[in-house]
């Protein structure tokens, strides 16, 4: 296993297919099914049984807990062999800039991946860069779309943790500390978002919940800037992310 930023092999080494590794992804990614459906079994089973509310919570906190840990565990993974580094014509890489450089670099990732379990075992052929990349934009299109409110109630906390990773390998210090900050706030107040839940309202959070607000606003204004960090890291790190050709 290889985790965030640790690698053995030589990544300007282009990976070729062969039997074995197409045989090592139809095991992976078995694994992984096999995996995820037995996490959502233990949930249905944790929260709807004939056992005592409390032994209910206790399950349902125990699969919330290995399940934080085996997503972590796996978007954490960089199998380098098995690296999606695409062709990308150099003349395109020096000329697009920002958002559209940014988009360029994640579509083929984006075409790679349709659902949950073809994303966990994608994440592992991608690099500390690419991860960054693609996180960062789930949050960036979660918190412009409808806040950081919105971003918690699509369940996006899952991908806190690479987000973070992400933040940090680009140097984004800004932005780190106020999503740090923002999960301090939500996990305050979950029971609410727990409650409207419930309810499938998602409005009332708004008003019962002016500091995320705030934290939208430091985020509107900074989040052009995590791109240019991103950019950065991109041009300086080329190889994570594609094979220039002429």
């Amino acid at each position: 296993m290889l985790l965030w930023g640790q690698t053995e092999e030589n990544p300007s080494i282009t990976p070729q297919f062969s039997f074995g590794y197409g045989v090592d992804r139809l095991l992976t990614s078995f694994t992984f099914k096999i995996k995820i459906r037995f996490f959502n079994q233990a949930l249905h089973l944790g929260g709807h049984s004939n056992n005592p509310p409390q032994q209910q919570a206790l399950n349902v906190v125990c699969y919330a807990t290995i399940t934080a840990i085996f997503l972590i565990t796996m978007y954490n993974k960089f199998e380098v062999a098995n690296h999606l580094r695409p062709d990308f014509k150099r003349s395109k890489f020096q000329s697009l800039n920002s958002w559209n450089l940014g988009w360029e670099l994640l579509e083929p990732i984006n075409i790679a991946t349709d659902d949950e379990e073809s994303e966990l075992e994608l994440s592992t052929c991608l690099s500390p860069g690419q991860k960054a990349l693609y996180f960062i934009w789930y949050l960036d299109a979660q918190v412009t779309n409808g806040g950081f409110i919105q971003f918690y109630w699509n369940g996006y906390r899952k991908y806190l943790e690479p987000i973070l990773e992400g933040l940090k390998l680009i140097g984004d210090t800004i932005m780190l500390d106020l999503v740090q900050k923002v999960d301090q706030e939500y996990l305050i107040h979950q029971n609410k978002f727990q409650e409207q839940q419930e309810l499938d309202d998602l409005e009332p959070l708004y008003d019962q919940l002016p500091k995320f607000d705030e934290y939208d606003d430091v985020f509107y204004k900074h989040h052009d800037q995590t791109m240019a960090l991103i950019e950065k890291y991109a041009r300086t790190n080329t190889q994570e992310f594609v094979t220039l050709v002429d």
